[in-house]
């Protein structure tokens, strides 16, 4: 049996390359009575510390920046709303007069709230207020079955 040695190649690593500070040209717009960045009668630049009229420059965001916005505004609204929630409540006053009602076979909600309902009321209501009298979960009714309703005219 023979063995092949093979010459293994030196690792070197190669150097870092860093990268420098380039200087970027003027991107201010020409303000009148000020020298343009092309002439060569320019100003150096004033010592640090020295006061400067800064320019106005619009505000950008980064995308970390965008959604934090977007969770602020939505918490905002979501403040906005249990405030309204709980100033204006939408919980009805229960009816001052009931009635009972059996249910007959092949009876629904809906054809009880529509005999119970005023004329003009939307049944809707009337089922909601039937549900709400009751205890129901839903809408499904038995035969036989005993409902509190609110007294029609």
């Amino acid at each position: 049996m023979s063995a092949l040695a093979l010459p293994v190649p030196e690792f070197r690593p190669s150097p870092v390359r860093r990268r420098h500070l380039v200087a970027v040209p003027d991107t201010v717009p020409d303000v009148p009575g000020r020298p343009a960045a092309s002439d060569p009668t320019v100003q150096p630049a004033p010592a640090p510390g020295a006061a400067v009229a800064s320019v106005m420059r619009p505000l950008r965001l980064t995308a970390r920046g965008r959604v934090v916005l977007s969770v602020l505004a939505l918490l905002a609204a979501v403040l906005v709303g249990s405030l309204v929630g709980i100033t204006f409540p939408a919980n009805e006053a229960p009816p001052a007069e009931v009635g009972v009602v059996t249910v007959a076979a092949g009876e629904s909600l809906w054809v009880i709230a529509s005999e119970v309902a005023e004329p003009g009321q939307d049944v809707r209501v009337v089922i909601d207020q039937i549900m709400a009298l009751n205890g129901l979960s839903g809408a499904t009714v038995h035969a036989g079955q005993q409902l509190t309703v609110p007294a029609g005219s």
